[in-house]
């Protein structure tokens, strides 16, 4: 019988709903996952293998579909950062113009991903009056909003 590897576990809090989940970082298959999705470039495609990598590599009871886009967002940097690395380097192309030409010189960029914060303002106000007896309550869209957004779309289209 082979032995059983285990993939080390992180804790992180989410910013939007506070929740605190473990995870693991991605494995050698969940990555071809999502690289055949971005090859496909079908938003759908992307959308649901992001959704299943991400519930795989949870390790606590989450629902990522009612879980906040900010949050969504937040832990699939961080899985990224611990599956893949955390240093993320780009190259940016200068846009300015100098003396009527843009300058057009390649940039080398790279910033550490785990130095990433998600920051709200100190008072956030998510009761918006409309009168003095009625009002919307907002909150932030949740994950599975971009498939009712879908399912509008495509109505629209017919």
């Amino acid at each position: 019988m082979l032995p059983k590897i285990e993939a080390p576990s992180y804790e992180l809090t989410l910013p939007v709903s506070k929740k605190t989940i473990k995870f693991r970082p991605f494995l050698v298959k969940e990555q071809k996952i999502l690289l055949m999705a971005m090859e496909s470039g079908e938003k759908t495609v992307i959308e649901n293998n992001i959704r299943q990598v991400l519930q795989n590599c949870a390790l606590d009871a989450i629902d990522v579909e009612q879980l906040p886009l900010i949050d969504i967002e937040y832990y699939f940097l961080q899985l990224r950062a611990r599956s893949v690395g955390e240093v993320v380097e780009s190259k940016y192309k200068c846009e300015n113009e100098v003396d009527g030409k843009v300058c057009g010189h390649i940039n080398d960029v790279s910033f550490n991903i785990l130095d990433t914060q998600v920051e709200f303002p100190e008072k956030r106000e998510d009761l918006i009056p409309l009168n003095g007896q009625v009002g919307i309550k907002m909150k932030y869209p949740e994950f599975s909003v971009i498939r009712s957004e879908e399912h509008t779309s495509e109505l629209q289209s017919l």
